[in-house]
């Protein structure tokens, strides 16, 4: 892994069997949340890669209801744990294992190959591998 992956054990390793990479997307404002998770899976289309979604554990678990139901995507959508006892300001599990950007490009293997705070840059990030 990468330096700017925090060290926190277990880092989560999301290996898939059927050979497509995953864009992990942290998803922090519900302000056009929609439109963004819209943009990640157009951003995706052309690989093939799985557009995956994980919610700030601050939301509701109807907020991505809601978007799902007024717009339905294929992508895996999750909410993030949340931790009292992280001894940071960040308090979401998954989101600290991870780091402070917002998308994470994740071979098959479950190796990040590369990172961005842009979904613009997503397509192009995927197609340098």
């Amino acid at each position: 892994m990468t330096e700017w992956i925090q060290k926190l054990d277990p880092i989560p390793s999301p290996k898939r069997d059927d050979g497509r990479w995953t864009v992990l997307f942290f998803v922090r404002s519900g302000d056009d949340a929609g439109a963004a998770l819209a943009k990640l899976v157009a951003a995706t289309r052309a690989s093939h890669a799985a557009p995956v979604a994980i919610f700030h554990s601050f939301f509701d678990a109807h907020l991505p209801m809601s978007i799902l139901k007024a717009t339905p995507l294929p992508i895996t959508i999750g909410m993030d744990r949340f931790s009292a006892d992280t001894g940071m300001t960040e308090n979401s599990v998954t989101r600290m294992a991870y780091g402070r950007q917002s998308i994470y490009i994740i071979d098959a293997s479950g190796v990040v190959r590369g990172v961005t705070s842009r979904i613009e840059d997503v397509e192009q990030l995927i197609g340098k591998q």
